[in-house]
């Protein structure tokens, strides 16, 4: 999936399940931060979504964070 379908997957997922606010967004990354491992199974089940809306969600922050590391490196 190219980046720019995958931000508007994002983004529907977002909307879908009610992450589109501050409390869920700060209850998410919280949850992402505070474990070495996330399976996308477990957050569905944690979050009452679909599986596959879950491998999405979850697959664009993690390009995000690659992108931001990328990044930082180019800049050092």
């Amino acid at each position: 999936m190219d980046i720019e379908k995958h931000a508007e997957e994002f983004h529907r997922i977002r909307k879908k399940y009610g992450f589109d606010n501050e409390e869920m967004s700060e209850t998410i990354a919280q949850y992402l931060t505070s474990k070495k491992h996330t399976s996308s199974k477990e957050f569905a089940e944690l979050f009452d979504m679909k599986h596959e809306d879950a491998l999405v969600f979850l697959s664009f922050i993690e390009k995000g964070i690659r992108l931001r590391e990328s990044s930082s490196k180019l800049n050092q």
